[in-house]
């Protein structure tokens, strides 16, 4: 076993144990590389479901109260807010006819 594979272990067994030993925790992602490399750790320590709020701040009682319904799926990303009435556009752009650069849809 490499130096990195025995750093991942033991980063994993970390984060397992610190999972256990607290009530209530919850990781914050900042998107930067320290955040995110944190973040792929602790997926992978609880096998691709993170078993506490990663994004969602506010107790969820507070949501219920407000009348915010929370749905958890199965697709990438994280945490979106859909309000009554928002239109959610998701462009399809075939990108095999043009320069495979996402600066040139920014």
């Amino acid at each position: 076993m490499n130096y990195l594979s025995k750093l991942e272990n033991s980063s994993i067994y970390i984060i397992r144990e610190g999972y256990h030993q607290f009530q209530k925790v919850a990781t914050l992602w900042s998107v930067g590389k320290d955040s995110t490399t944190l973040l792929y750790l602790i997926r992978k320590a609880f096998f691709g479901k993170i078993p506490f709020p990663e994004n969602i701040l506010v107790p969820e009682a507070s949501l219920t109260e407000e009348g915010i319904k929370v749905f958890e799926i199965a697709r990438g990303g994280d945490v979106t807010l859909h309000c009554p009435g928002q239109l959610v556009d998701y462009p399809i752009i075939d990108l095999s006819s043009h320069r495979k650069d996402l600066h040139n849809f920014a």
